[in-house]
């Protein structure tokens, strides 16, 4: 299935911005098409990170991870509901996200989108 299909399905499905919120936690969890390119999806993950993701409008912090399953999770936070609907639409059709999308198992990914009423102070935390 379409990784662009399912992301827009995804998108449709949350619910509206908050007029109190704060910022916004967007978590997605995902597999790789491939357990045997971990190493090579890492590298795009981190280059999607610093090129990509944090030169977005809104763009507060991202974290991303993968547990024993092979399964991955990206926390991203944002200044609104708006600047990561943005990011999403943004990254759909962005070239130099391709490669890193293309390795995703679409069937697989799960995308929800968190109010945060409290300002966001994880500075010095180690843990987002």
């Amino acid at each position: 299935m379409n990784i662009k299909l399912i992301a827009f399905a995804i998108i449709g499905l949350l619910v509206s911005s908050c007029s109190n919120t704060k910022s916004v936690l967007e978590v997605t969890t995902f597999k790789t098409k491939s357990l045997n390119n971990i190493s090579v999806f890492n590298k795009l993950d981190a280059e999607v990170e610093t090129n990509f993701t944090a030169k977005q409008p809104g763009f507060i912090k991202r974290q991303s991870g993968i547990n024993e399953n092979g399964e991955y999770v990206v926390l991203v936070y944002w200044e609104s509901l708006e600047n990561a609907k943005a990011s999403m639409e943004k990254f759909m059709t962005d070239p130099s996200v391709a490669k890193y999308a293309s390795m995703i198992d679409g069937v697989s990914m799960k995308m929800s989108r968190y109010h945060i009423e409290d300002d966001f102070n994880a500075a010095h935390s180690n843990f987002v």
